[in-house]
């Protein structure tokens, strides 16, 4: 309980120093967290007939465009992001092992040819085995050429 109360005494420091550096009052409440994600341009208020409503930015701006991010927070952030954009097409990968073979546990190839057997650039196919390797159930040794293998820990 001590470390998730640190941890909201953190949280709450980072929001109220963002807070202030977008000049709106600290997230206390609801109406609070929608000033403040309307501040930083998550949200868009607009009017018409006397009704406000606020919808979603679909331009919506990236954290360190808006807010006085730490070097620790900004990469905090990239991480997240990368993750979101290749975990979810990193699971094609799976699919590749022979679950019903004998080596079902590891998968011998290059990025070459998995760039061709996911349809995608090398540096896609990169990106998502990196992915799936940052899971912690996969471990790989490789270079662009060279075929490589990728175990199941």
């Amino acid at each position: 309980m001590a470390d998730e109360a640190a941890a909201r005494d953190r949280h709450m420091t980072e929001m109220d120093r963002n807070s202030a550096a977008l000049g709106v009052p600290p997230v206390r409440t609801m109406g609070d967290l929608l000033t403040f994600m309307v501040a930083a341009g998550v949200l868009i208020r607009s009017e018409s007939d006397s009704v406000k409503t606020l919808r979603l930015n679909p331009s919506v701006p990236l954290p360190d465009e808006v807010l006085p991010l730490t070097a620790e927070e900004r990469a905090r952030e990239d991480e997240f992001r990368w993750g979101e954009l290749h975990e979810p097409t990193a699971q094609e990968i799976i699919p590749l092992f022979d679950p019903d073979g004998s080596q079902h546990d590891r998968l011998v190839t290059s990025l070459e040819r998995l760039a061709r057997q996911l349809d995608v650039p090398v540096e896609s196919a990169r990106a998502r085995l990196l992915a799936l390797i940052k899971s912690d159930d996969f471990t790989e040794r490789a270079s662009v050429h060279q075929v490589f293998e990728i175990r199941v820990d």
